[in-house]
């Protein structure tokens, strides 16, 4: 499972997606940022992280569907220890649509 810091290393980012939500967020009063091939959604979920309390709203979607629920995300966040379990059941989840 790739990490945040793993896509903006393969991508060879100028700029990393955290600073691009962020300077979106100046211009903006609510922002929707969709992530696909979200896998097992580790990348959804620290991004929720990073920007909870922001007007930001996180969707998700692949065909794969590794994860069935929004629910399932803190699971996978759990395992993956991406997030302290402390903080868990503070994030907003991201919207994941019915295939």
């Amino acid at each position: 499972m790739r990490s945040l810091s793993d896509n903006n290393a393969i991508f060879r980012a100028a700029t990393t997606v955290e600073s691009v939500i962020a300077n979106m967020l100046e211009t903006r009063s609510d922002l929707d940022v969709l992530e696909v091939g979200f896998g097992y959604g580790r990348v959804l979920m620290q991004l929720a992280r990073d920007f909870r309390g922001k007007n930001v709203t996180f969707h998700g979607i692949d065909v794969a569907r590794h994860i069935e629920s929004r629910e399932a995300l803190r699971d996978g966040a759990r395992r993956s220890d991406v997030i302290p379990e402390r903080e868990l059941l503070d994030i907003e989840l991201p919207h994941l649509p019915l295939l």
